[in-house]
């Protein structure tokens, strides 16, 4: 049993909308969602019931495979400009997925020490040998490239989901090309809402394929769905359809998600302006917290659990529903309220915000470079 002060309690949440929840039957301005682009209410995604069936029946590799998920796939290459992609389950299972595919036992794979945990999950279960440098120290990931053992992977989040700034993709993939290793990318929280169409934090950097070529997806976070994918080269592809266990193993992704996603992709390139609005909520969000994160993820690091839980309560008494997020999902005395911010909230949210603020009298913690 972990320790008592860190349990992790479910609590019913039921969203009214883009922007507000209901809590125990109060309602409260909600900054907890990954919904991004506030996708998940948009009317011109939703997917009469009738027409899709809610589950896919098997796996992929038996009879789950449909129209809807080959179209998607294709959108999906299409609107990246990779040759390939694969949708898969969940972002855990992708990441897992990859690494089961291509990570030879003992073969040396270097993480960002705050990548995502399914990225550590699988390079253990890999049997690789791992590599962790400070976060975005690129003098560290170099000194690990010259101690690897062979060709090495290189793996990384590319929008980091609890600090909100972004890896420095330019430097990383100059690295991988320089010591011939393979750079991958998660950017399940970048896609959507970073990069030209919202391509994500690969494009944001001027990079593609030929630098990077596995980036990793979600459907769950500007989407405003549920699945994932992996864009790489054709050969890889087909290479982790045929070894995957979490790809092989699982029932494929229900056509009703795969609707909502395949509609999703139609629409991104179309929301510059709501990206726009996205832009000026974080630059207003980033006085109030006095943030370092140039990103929808706003985080408020106050240190320790006690300082945080009260700035939750206090936040909460307000009308503002925001998670309180502490080790081990973040580094010890690190812990921090986490604002996400989406295309619903106003800028009247973020001033009541900072009035909520300032009349706590509460320091805030530097945030972790």
């Amino acid at each position: 049993m972990p320790n008592t002060q860190r349990r992790r309690v479910r609590q019913c949440v039921q969203p009214l909308d883009s922007r507000s929840v209901l809590v125990d039957g109060k309602c409260y301005i909600d900054f907890s969602r990954n919904d991004y682009l506030s996708l998940t209410h948009d009317p011109r995604l939703r997917v009469p019931e009738a027409q899709l069936p809610t589950g896919s029946g098997s796996s992929a590799v038996v009879s789950g495979f449909r129209a809807e998920q080959a179209e998607l796939e294709q959108a999906l290459a299409d609107f990246l400009g990779y040759p390939k992609v694969l949708v898969l389950s969940n972002g855990f299972m992708a990441n897992l997925a990859l690494q089961q595919t291509f990570v030879r036992r003992r073969q040396s794979v270097i993480l960002d020490r705050l990548v995502h945990a399914s990225i550590v999950d699988g390079a253990r279960l890999a049997g690789a040998k791992i590599y962790r440098y400070a976060h975005k120290d690129i003098f560290m990931c170099e000194r690990a490239l010259q101690k690897a053992n062979g060709p090495a992977w290189v793996i990384t989040d590319g929008l980091f989901s609890m600090d909100g700034d972004i890896a420095p993709l330019q430097e990383l993939s100059a690295l991988c090309q320089h010591y011939s290793a393979t750079l991958v990318v998660d950017d399940a929280h970048g896609i959507g809402v970073l990069g030209p169409q919202g391509k994500g934090s690969v494009f944001a950097a001027g990079l593609g394929f030929e630098e990077v070529p596995f980036i990793v997806g979600a459907f769950g976070k500007a989407f405003g769905g549920y699945g994932a994918f992996i864009a790489s080269s054709v050969d890889n592809i087909e290479a982790i359809i045929s070894s995957a266990r979490t790809y092989i193993y699982t029932t494929a992704l229900p056509p009703y998600c795969i609707g909502h996603a395949l509609r999703a992709i139609k629409l991104m390139p179309t929301l510059e302006s709501e990206r726009a609005h996205l832009g000026h909520l974080i630059n207003k969000t980033q006085t109030v917290l006095h943030s370092k994160s140039a990103s929808v993820i706003q985080p408020w690091v106050l240190g320790s659990d006690d300082a945080t839980w009260q700035a939750h309560h206090a936040l909460k008494e307000a009308g503002i529903w925001a998670p309180v997020i502490r080790p081990p999902t973040v580094p010890e005395n690190t812990s921090r309220i986490r604002f996400s911010l989406n295309v619903g909230h106003r800028f009247q949210d973020i001033e009541q915000l900072e009035s909520i603020i300032e009349s706590m009298g509460v320091t805030t913690c530097p945030q972790p470079a």
